[in-house]
């Protein structure tokens, strides 16, 4: 399957998932009794970027 196939497929089962999520709000992406920690965001942004950036090709 072609690249861009791959894409449009994953688009339309994205789409579904939001479809899904706005018919049934009491599945929530959000729970009420979670507490997300701001002081440990820069933590995650830096553990990705450092991730990201090993996997690209030296150059």
């Amino acid at each position: 399957m072609a690249a861009i196939n791959r894409i449009a497929a994953f688009a339309e089962d994205m789409t579904a998932g939001r479809r899904h999520l706005h018919r049934h709000p009491e599945l929530g992406l959000h729970h009420p009794g979670f507490e997300f920690n701001d002081r440990v965001a820069p933590v995650g942004a830096s553990f990705f970027a450092r991730l990201v950036e090993r996997a690209q090709p030296p150059g």
